[in-house]
């Protein structure tokens, strides 16, 4: 199954909204077009939609991926992702890794929370 991957720039925030396949790769490809969009956009908040994502990735590329967030973000740029309630453990996961690197990551099942908090300062 292919994958597409959409973007969506708000005055506050880029909403990415993922769907279909998505390898590690894929993801890694994402990561890096949202620090663009970012950085061309003058923001420094994600709502990252993973509810139409059927995610190929395992635990070790869960960890991988968290990781190399620090990479491309820092704690000043504020990523809410948008989950289904069958993949909380998973994105729990992503986000501790994340959190503990110095990515300031959360995890909601709710739309309207995870734009509160990436719209609260």
């Amino acid at each position: 199954m292919g994958h597409k991957v959409l973007f969506d720039v708000n005055t506050n925030y880029l909403c990415l909204k993922l769907t279909g396949d998505q390898t590690y790769d894929d993801m890694v490809k994402a990561r890096d077009a949202v620090k663009e969009s970012l950085l061309v956009n003058n923001l420094k908040r994600v709502l990252v939609d993973t509810t139409g994502l059927i995610s190929s990735m395992g635990q070790v590329d869960d960890y991988k991926f968290a990781s190399g967030l620090q990479e491309t973000f820092n704690f000043t740029t504020k990523i809410a992702f948008l989950i289904l309630p069958d993949f909380f453990e998973k994105y729990k996961f992503i986000e501790n890794v994340a959190y503990n690197r110095g990515i300031n990551l959360k995890v909601f099942t709710d739309k309207s929370e995870a734009i509160k908090w990436i719209s609260s300062k």
